[in-house]
């Protein structure tokens, strides 16, 4: 469900911006998801490809950087960035840790040809 969102405003600022650009040819699309988007890198492609088919962007390709996020641990106060998903505190090993959610989702840029 989330994927068709995210795939929708892709589509949204393809429009808007290539359109502004005198319908310049965009090749990749730069993309932040985090681990708690609840989306797959496969799924938001997948869903982008299946809804490019009958526009101007058919040769669209996602380019996908994992968004991170903060993580504190409860023990030792260690604070921290992380992509991925962590079950421990990586100073003291301690399991009892706050995680601060970063951007779920965020185009960061096109690159046109």
């Amino acid at each position: 469900m989330h994927e068709l969102r995210y795939a929708s405003s892709i589509i949204a600022v393809l429009e808007r911006e290539v359109a502004a650009a005198e319908r310049l040819t965009p090749i990749v699309v730069n993309i932040r998801l985090s681990l708690f988007s609840h989306v797959t890198p496969e799924r938001l492609n997948a869903t982008l490809q299946v809804m490019l088919e009958d526009k101007d962007f058919a040769d669209v390709r996602l380019h996908i950087i994992p968004s991170p996020f903060t993580v504190r641990c409860k023990r030792c106060g260690h604070h921290y960035e992380e992509t991925a998903y962590t079950a421990e505190c990586r100073s003291c090993k301690n399991t009892d840790l706050d995680i601060d959610k970063g951007l779920e989702f965020c185009i960061d840029s096109f690159e046109i040809q």
